[in-house]
């Protein structure tokens, strides 16, 4: 018979792991429709998103920050700008 493997979890938009919550490798799920992603923790103890990009008029919620590398289209004014978490602010890329 099979077994089911349930991996840490969370439904709750900007709830993302922190590094007292895994383990090197280990990967955790948020499945809010409007934030949702894959994270797991590097070796060197920081979390990972792997994901859709977030969408929408104000950078996307996060209890514990943000990972390197994380994206954002931000829809405020007429053109939408891609902004890319570089570990401390959002940059605008272009």
């Amino acid at each position: 018979m099979a077994q089911r493997i349930q991996n840490k979890r969370s439904s709750l938009q900007g709830k993302r792991p922190d590094g007292s919550y895994l383990e090197p490798g280990e990967i955790a799920l948020n499945t809010n429709a409007s934030d949702p992603g894959l994270f797991f923790e590097s070796n060197d103890g920081s979390i990972i998103k792997i994901g859709p990009t977030a969408i929408g008029d104000n950078a996307p919620t996060s209890e514990v920050g943000y990972g390197k590398g994380e994206m954002w289209l931000d829809t405020t004014g007429a053109a939408n700008t891609l902004k890319v978490w570089d570990g401390t602010t959002w940059l605008t890329v272009g």
